[in-house]
């Protein structure tokens, strides 16, 4: 099949809704961020309790959005949101969330490669790989990156 005249208009209508909500999803962030000279951080939602609470979680937490700074600093070349993501994982592994036990299984590494991968534009990102130590999952470490991949490449394996 082959694209139409208005297949075009769609996806760069497509294309300009992604970007604004992209955007706009930024602007919040931004506005939202509690930071000093070295740490960002942000209140989000727990996902069991819908508490308010800086958590470090990738999926729920500071790590997930110091993931996504960093990734639309790289892209758009935005220095300030490479900076928040610095400062994002800065607080990812601060001594104030030595209790998350999830802190490096679950986010902390992930914001620290995406925050290199931003800082040097061009040099190739690295998937590491997951070894488990014991039968217990939560025993699973993180080694050494083992092999480089280009991130949009293999991001769902990061």
């Amino acid at each position: 099949m082959g694209e139409t005249p208005d297949d075009d208009a769609m996806n760069d209508a497509t294309l300009k809704t992604a970007r604004d909500v992209v955007q706009s999803i930024y602007d919040t962030i931004v506005e939202s961020a509690e930071e000093d000279d070295a740490h960002a951080k942000w209140l989000t939602a727990d996902f069991r309790s819908g508490e308010m609470m800086y958590q470090v979680q990738l999926h729920s937490g500071v790590a997930g959005v110091g993931l996504f700074l960093a990734d639309y600093g790289r892209i758009l070349h935005d220095d300030r949101a490479v900076e928040l993501a610095g400062k994002a994982m800065t607080w990812s592994q601060s001594a104030e969330n030595a209790g998350f036990w999830t802190k490096n299984d679950s986010g902390a590494w992930r914001v620290t490669l995406a925050y290199g991968v931003a800082r040097e534009p061009g040099s190739p990102s690295c998937v590491w790989r997951r070894r488990r130590t014991s039968r217990k999952p939560w025993n699973e470490r993180w080694l050494l990156p083992t092999t480089c991949w280009p991130l949009t490449r293999h991001a769902s394996r990061v």
